[in-house]
């Protein structure tokens, strides 16, 4: 199975950070926006979710859906994810909803991304949130002590401060904020 494994990092300045990237060649796409709604099963939350617990989101990129189920394993940032096209969002929140999970929170952003080093980088704009990069790894389950190695190299490469580095997903940070919590 694909096995995802990325870190995030809070962006203070865009123009400085667009500046870093030019300087190592790594062009991003034009801005795409991206609408996420994330279920978890009924009666979970963030704060209860243990490891090996399905996650599903939908996600809406201009006219195209899909589906995600994220199987977090060893933290947040290191999960199996399964991915497939949907035709139609609301049947298929029925059908989530009928199989006992509930919608929690919606996430909006735009995002750019681009490629370094076999590894993906992306820019992203969250709304109510701010800006933040992502560097992503994917390998597969017999690959993952390589891929955190390429990930801690990239960072470095590219220069990252770890105060500003996040494990917290954007759709647990949203979740937390529209709580009066800290994320």
């Amino acid at each position: 199975m694909k096995r995802e494994l990325e870190t995030k990092f809070a962006i203070r300045d865009e123009k400085a950070f667009l500046s870093v990237l030019e300087r190592h060649g790594i062009h991003l796409t034009e801005p795409v926006e991206q609408r996420d709604i994330i279920y978890f099963r009924k009666g979970k939350g963030f704060s209860d979710l243990p490891h090996g617990e399905p996650v599903l989101r939908i996600r809406q990129v201009g006219n195209a859906i899909t589906t995600t189920l994220k199987i977090y394993r060893n933290g947040v940032s290191d999960r199996t994810e399964v991915e497939c096209g949907i035709t139609d969002q609301i049947a298929f929140d029925e059908y989530l909803k009928c199989l006992g999970f509930d919608s929690i929170v919606e996430v909006i952003k735009k995002r750019r991304k681009g490629t370094f080093s076999g590894a993906t980088i992306v820019l992203d704009e969250v709304c109510r949130l701010g800006h933040f990069a992502e560097i992503e790894v994917v390998t597969s389950d017999d690959g993952v002590s390589d891929g955190i190695e390429k990930l801690r190299m990239i960072v470095e490469h590219l220069g990252f401060d770890g105060k500003d580095a996040f494990t917290v997903p954007y759709d647990e940070m949203l979740y937390n904020k529209t709580r009066g919590e800290r994320f």
